[in-house]
């Protein structure tokens, strides 16, 4: 068992680099866009808080046919849980977070390959 640790009662100070805070936004937004993390780019205004961000990706065709109302309106319900979650996660207020879409991605289902086995039916014991 793993004995607890008040943080505040040690000395020091913990530094993050901004490399870090964008790797964690990138992650964020690729998970609530449905969108994979490396088609997710973001930049973070170096000021004090509260945080402003600005996320550029694309969406996911699945979020186009779960929205009941229109495009627009269900990105700003995603910008308030993005913007809620990451206050959360890096420990300081966000201000505005800025979403430019780029396109929407669908997710295709994997290609077959030449080596890939071909299956014939029978069972291999």
């Amino acid at each position: 068992m793993t004995e607890q640790v008040n943080a505040t009662l040690l000395p020091g100070s913990t530094h993050v680099a901004k490399k870090a805070y964008i790797s964690a936004i990138r992650g964020a937004a690729a998970q609530y866009l449905e969108v994979p993390f490396s088609m997710v780019s973001a930049s973070l205004e170096e000021s004090e808080p509260p945080l402003v961000i600005r996320i550029s990706s694309p969406i996911s065709s699945r979020m186009l046919d779960r929205t009941s109302g229109s495009l627009v309106d269900s990105l700003g319900g995603v910008q308030q849980q993005l913007r809620s979650f990451l206050t959360t996660l890096l420990g300081c207020e966000v201000g505005a977070i800025d979403l430019s879409v780029k396109s929407i991605h669908e997710k295709l289902p994997p290609r077959r390959t030449d080596n890939a086995p071909k299956k014939t039916g029978r069972r291999v014991i």
